[in-house]
């Protein structure tokens, strides 16, 4: 704080300078060189025109005029004249009672007009003023943030035009993909206003933040200022699960996995940025459920040092009362004369009440979002008859499956045979059905050849055009490949499209990778497996208790954060498609992860993109 005001001090008298203050609201006051300001109702602007002492041209200077104030209040120029007790505030130009030490004569360019509160020492409180009472020199104003200026809670629906980060660094426009590519396309994401370059919060940090015009910052927080009038109106709030759960308010502080949840408050065992005061909107009390980052479902962090965070187990809003009540309990049987306990076809005419997967896992009921968030509904789905947790087939797969009750394992298909066959032979069945009409991979042979051995001298690759085949010790030579013998086209293989150069993949779009990768003592090892993923922006990968910045921009990642499924060892360069319009696109290829389908730890993919030019310029020569 300056100390200045507290004193009556004698200062020598400055030139003066005409100024036009021009405002949303207000009124217009001409200042004539008497100093008398007549006002008129009918125009929304103050001017202020005070002659120069050396007869110059009287120059005129606009300053944008509002009831609220933008950060400390520097340029504050409306025209609340009350401190905030509610005492009159003294005129600037006076000396009684106060002989001031800031007025229009010593500081012309600070708006010391009238008794308006003003901050012409930066004072970091914001705008204040001489008052009318003899006992108190001066006071501080209440002035509201302007709200376009300011952010309620963590800024998710903040939509001011601030466009440079906390260091000065310029923000790079969401349409742009220079200097950083990232996947958040305004197109994509027509609810989080990704407009320019300003400043925004779409994936549930603690503030708005942008990607920089810096090639060697990727992305930095804004800083704009928590507003002090009360946020907007959250809606409903709820007791069960209703969508996501991001407005869930009940008191479950236990995970699925029933390890107590640890409080948001606190940053033991496992450190975070989810607390109260950078959520101060999403009630982060005690140590409840809650879901503040758009998560598929509420969770917390829990008390076990080994097992960072799990999803809640959160009862479902249902249509009724009666059918929340029975959420938690057994699944009765259908109420039919006859059960039927094996499948025609594919099984998409199944009806029957069989709830376990071919590992014995429980089914997750449909119409639930937890542990796993979906798109399979009744309501998406009305013919497919999915009731309960029951095993069904809407999608036309292989046969009736389900999501599981365990957040590892997203979904597995049902323990059920086909009708009129055995016990053994369907199961036998199944697993064949699963296998396309291709020869398993065969072990390539070895051959001081083989590229990624070791080797410090390069050498050939055969069998493929790969951009550069020098293999250094402990190092892959190369990212992706093209095969010379080409691919025969059946029913079962056909191509996936080529993405456009340097195209990236939206957050959050799912994809589907395939392998005949190592599964951990899940269903299906040796055969050919698929599963949906969703993509996860680079930033987020990058976070420091994801893989903390191993992502590059030549790559990208996908998996569930909860963990469950993945690619594993044995499906590196497998594809990961994402379906576009009417075509499945080659986004990725498989190359690396820390584990297989552990919580936070996503697979990594080469990001095809990247080396399509390469790879069509490969085409035309050969």
């Amino acid at each position: 704080m300056n100390l200045d005001r507290f004193g009556d001090l004698e200062t020598p008298s400055l030139d003066a300078r005409a100024l036009s203050l021009r405002g949303r609201k207000g009124l217009r006051s001409d200042v004539s060189s008497s100093g008398k300001c007549p006002r008129s109702s009918q125009q929304s602007e103050v001017s202020l025109c005070l002659r120069h002492r050396h007869r110059s041209p009287c120059g005129l200077f606009s300053v944008y005029l509002s009831e609220c104030k933008t950060g400390n209040g520097k340029n504050y120029r409306g025209t609340v004249s009350k401190t905030k007790n509610g005492v009159a505030c003294q005129k600037w130009s006076d000396s009684s009672p106060h002989k001031p030490r800031y007025s229009p004569e010593t500081h012309p360019l600070e708006g010391l007009e009238e008794n308006y509160c003003r901050n012409p020492d930066n004072d970091e409180k914001g705008p204040w003023c001489y008052t009318t009472d003899p006992n108190v020199r001066f006071d501080y104003c209440s002035i509201p943030e302007c709200e376009d200026e300011c952010m309620h809670c963590s800024g998710e629906n903040y939509e001011g035009k601030t466009s440079r980060t906390m260091s000065g660094q310029e923000c790079q426009a969401w349409s742009s993909q220079t200097p950083h590519a990232h996947g958040y396309i305004p197109s994509k994401f027509p609810n989080k206003d990704l407009t320019m370059n300003y400043c925004r919060n779409p994936d549930g940090e603690p503030r708005p933040w942008c990607f920089t015009m810096d090639p060697n910052k990727r992305w930095e927080f804004c800083d704009i200022p928590r507003c002090t009038t009360p946020p907007p109106p959250s809606g409903p709030t709820y007791q069960c699960l209703k969508g996501k759960g991001e407005d869930y308010r009940g008191n479950v502080a236990v995970t699925v996995s029933g390890f107590t949840c640890q409080r948001w408050s606190e940053q033991t065992p496992h450190k975070h940025n989810k607390t109260p005061e950078n959520f101060p909107c999403k009630n982060l009390d005690e140590n409840y459920c809650r879901n503040p980052d758009g998560e598929t479902a509420p969770w917390c962090f829990t008390t076990n040092p080994e097992v960072r965070w799990e999803y809640c187990k959160i009862p479902s809003c249902e249509s009724s009362t009666l059918s929340t009540q029975l959420l938690d309990a057994p699944v009765p049987p259908e109420q039919t004369p006859v059960v039927e306990e094996c499948y025609q076809g594919n099984g998409q005419s199944y009806r029957g009440t069989s709830s376990t997967t071919v590992t014995g896992r429980k089914c997750q009921r449909w119409s639930s979002m937890t542990p796993h968030w979906h798109q399979k509904t009744p309501d998406k789905y009305p013919n497919a008859n999915l009731t309960m947790n029951y095993c069904r087939n809407p999608d036309a797969d292989k046969g009736p499956w389900c999501y599981t009750t365990d957040p590892r394992v997203r979904w597995e298909f049902c323990n059920l045979k086909k009708c009129s066959e055995t016990e053994e032979s369907v199961t036998n069945a199944q697993t064949e059905a699963q296998v396309p009409s291709v020869e398993q991979p065969s072990k390539p042979v070895s051959s001081s050849f083989d590229c990624g051995k070791p080797k410090v001298e390069p050498k050939k690759c055969p069998g493929r055009v790969v951009g550069g085949c020098v293999a250094n010790p402990h190092s892959w030579p190369w990212q992706i490949s093209l095969r010379t013998r080409p691919a025969t086209i059946t029913e079962k293989i056909i191509p996936a499209c080529l993405p456009s150069a340097n195209y990236v993949v939206a957050d959050r779009t799912e994809c589907y990778i395939t392998g005949w990768g190592e599964t951990q003592g899940t269903f299906g090892a040796g055969v050919l497996k698929e599963a949906q993923l969703p993509v996860i922006e680079n930033k987020v990968c990058n976070r420091n208790d994801i893989l903390k910045g191993r992502v590059k921009s030549t790559e990208l990642c996908a998996g569930h954060l909860s963990g469950g499924t993945d690619s594993c060892q044995g499906d590196s360069g497998g594809p990961l498609v994402c379906f576009e319009k009417d075509k499945y696109i080659l986004q990725g290829v498989t190359s690396w992860g820390l584990g297989c389908a552990r919580p936070n730890k996503p697979g990594v993919y080469v990001r095809v993109s990247w080396y399509v030019t390469w790879i069509e310029g490969i085409m035309r020569n050969n």
